[in-house]
């Protein structure tokens, strides 16, 4: 194998693919990525066994080939090189690299060891609109668990349908509901897709006008993303996560005895400020809504640590009796960050039931967000 291109174009593709590279893999040639030239063009896959992506770049060949070679050290070093063409060429297993005046060896591993990505070929896809894909993931993908030992929560499920795309995401004290209307040529399914992957996905969706999605249900439980490129489909491949999925309509409240609106940009903007102390405490901020103010109605946001204290005073549209609630203060910042709308809807009932927050208009989104109980 040998073939040249430019450096630029490389580095960022290796930079890339290097985030998926487990840093103690079950088997070394999976801390490698693969190369394989042919044609005009060079293929590049990572692979960690559940979640792979093979990307392309414009290449010269002299010689068609494959190999695969260390991924952190091709990485560093063709990141490091100056902004020229960059030759790799192949002896075996013996590989140089050369750009400008520097030369470079190293040792790879077969290509024929790699294993091979999923292939759903044989699946028809359904097309969905990139950036529409990527704003729904965006909107909601922050909401998911951390907590490995809650794997299914780890995760955003999509729901295709005929009528658009539909995305969840709960950790068990937040959740996250948004529906995209789109017209999909598709009967309903929905999977689970490990966060991890939604967040490479986004860089996918992000080079392209049109995505093909192809699900194995049936089988291998695996989901595909290409999106056409210049050289060749970009794609990701994952496995969707295997369990049940809280029943997310179960648990939005039907009704609400309160409702308050307020400037989304304010009301982070306090909860930023309040946010300096209340990180100190397990991010507690204390909110006290209805109170007769000169313009209408409060909404007393506080935090009380022992180092200091801080409060913060809005004015906001509110129905029903004045109240007193509490929240972790990350939680409502990330939700608030998410959305780009002008004024928000925070709708409740008692104290400890859950809080509802929504943009007065434009998207079709939900926040749901458990309240802290705090002992007098």
């Amino acid at each position: 194998m040998k073939f040249t291109t430019t450096q630029s174009a490389l580095a960022a593709k290796l930079t890339q693919l290097f985030k998926l590279v487990p840093s103690n893999p079950s088997h070394p040639v999976l801390g490698n990525i693969l190369l394989v030239a042919e044609d005009d063009r060079i293929s590049l896959s990572a692979f960690d066994l559940s979640i792979g992506i093979q990307t392309w770049i414009e290449a010269t060949v002299t010689e068609p080939g494959a190999i695969t070679i260390p991924a952190r050290l091709l990485t560093e070093i063709v990141s490091r090189l100056p902004n020229q063409d960059v030759t790799i060429e192949n002896d075996g297993l013996a590989i140089e690299l050369t750009c400008g005046t520097g030369k470079y060896k190293m040792q790879g591993h077969p290509a024929l060891a790699f294993p091979a990505l999923p292939t759903l070929e044989d699946l028809e896809g359904i097309e969905v609109e990139c950036d529409r894909l990527q704003h729904a993931i965006q909107q909601t993908l922050f909401a998911a668990s951390t907590d490995e030992s809650k794997q299914i929560l780890t995760g955003a499920q999509i729901l295709f349908s005929p009528d658009g795309l539909r995305l969840n995401a709960t950790d068990g004290h937040r959740l996250v509901v948004y529906k995209e209307a789109l017209a999909i040529d598709t009967e309903p399914f929905s999977v689970v897709i490990p966060a991890r992957a939604l967040r490479e996905l986004l860089k996918v969706l992000s080079k392209g006008s049109a995505v093909l999605v192809k699900c194995d249900r049936a089988g291998s439980n695996q989901i595909s993303f290409e999106v056409a490129g210049e050289n060749g489909a970009e794609c990701l491949t994952c496995r969707v996560l295997d369990g049940t999925y809280p029943a997310v309509d179960q648990l939005l409240p039907k009704a609400f005895t309160r409702q308050l609106t307020v400037s989304r940009a304010e009301l982070l903007l306090a909860i930023d400020r309040i946010s300096v102390l209340a990180a100190r405490k397990n991010n507690l901020v204390k909110m006290e809504i209805g109170k007769e103010n000169l313009l209408g109605r409060s909404l007393f946001l506080s935090a009380d640590v022992d180092e200091g204290s801080g409060s913060e005073e809005l004015t906001c549209q509110f129905t029903g009796e004045e109240t007193a609630i509490a929240f972790n203060g990350k939680y409502l910042a990330d939700g608030l960050k998410s959305l780009g709308c002008g004024e928000v809807i925070i709708s409740m009932n008692e104290p400890a039931q859950p809080v509802v927050i929504a943009p007065v208009s434009g998207d079709d989104w939900q926040y749901l967000v458990m309240p802290i109980q705090v002992r007098s």
